[in-house]
């Protein structure tokens, strides 16, 4: 993954690559919709196209948990997509997977119509440029950073805190300061539009759980995904958090003078990734 391939240290929860098999089932999977999206519905794909779409309701499905080893990674292949984003476009991979499984031609065509529409065709279309094996884009994102380390050498303990730049840089300076409980995960990350504001919403949301600045006790793991949902409801209800991805084809070469700068995001001010289509009721 070029430049940002950190294979000079472990890496923790939220940056462990997929295997190379997973990769190529991915893309080929983010291929089929896209040609889906462009052509229609083609009673003919719908066996392939309900494949993909159940393969990326998944990955989208745990891109909103913050769940997957490599889930931080993924995300940010494909625009960071916020929580409350994520969580749609899962919802609306499993209606296309639903469609096509009942081979309905109308409701597949409606969905298809409607997704075309969003910013789902731009993120995976990053996806392909970021995944592909010669001349990929870098993956990472600079922006403001709200974040919630862990480390696997000691239970009970996350870390609050922010940055500007790259997520990857607040993960070396943690495993730096803290060697002996090396390498630190991605628990949870939201882009943010300004850090102090999102650090003192997130810091009121866990004050249940305070030990000394910086750092939040748990006792199970359902206390960190309840942690996680309430940071995400309080920084969405403030505005906080980021979500618009900028388009980008990744048939644009390198040096393209009019293309966009990959680590660039643009903010917006509501959450347009995917809209609900009317009539359309999920599984």
């Amino acid at each position: 993954m070029g430049e940002n391939d950190y294979s000079w240290r472990r890496r923790g929860h939220g940056l462990r690559p997929p295997s190379d098999t997973d990769v190529t089932y991915r893309r080929e999977a983010a291929r089929q919709v896209l040609r889906a999206l462009e052509d229609g519905a083609d009673p003919k794909r719908f066996a392939v196209i309900e494949e993909a779409a159940r393969m990326w309701g998944g990955i989208f499905r745990d891109i909103r948990h913050q769940r997957s080893p490599d889930w931080f990674l993924t995300s940010a292949m494909v625009s960071i997509p916020t929580p409350i984003a994520a969580q749609k476009i899962a919802r609306d991979f499993d209606r296309l997977a639903s469609a096509t499984r009942k081979r309905s031609s109308d409701e597949t065509g409606t969905l298809l119509r409607s997704l075309g529409g969003t910013y789902l065709p731009a993120r995976l279309e990053r996806y392909l440029a970021c995944s592909r094996a010669e001349n990929p884009i870098p993956w990472a994102i600079e922006g403001s950073w709200l974040y919630l380390l862990r480390s696997n050498e000691e239970w009970g303990v996350l870390n609050l805190g922010t940055i500007s730049g790259l997520m990857e840089t607040a993960l070396q300076e943690m495993d730096e300061i803290n060697p002996e409980l090396a390498p630190y995960g991605i628990t949870a990350a939201w882009l943010v539009r300004d850090d102090d504001t999102a650090y003192e919403i997130a810091s009121r949301t866990l004050e249940h759980a305070y030990i000394q600045p910086d750092f939040y006790e748990f006792d199970h793991w359902s206390e960190i995904a309840s942690m996680k949902d309430g940071i995400t409801e309080h920084l969405q209800n403030a505005g906080q958090l980021v979500g618009r991805p900028q388009s980008l084809s990744p048939s644009w070469p390198m040096n393209h003078p009019t293309r966009p700068a990959p680590h660039a995001i643009v903010p917006d001010r509501t959450e347009e990734d995917v809209v609900d289509v009317p009539g359309v009721i999920a599984p």
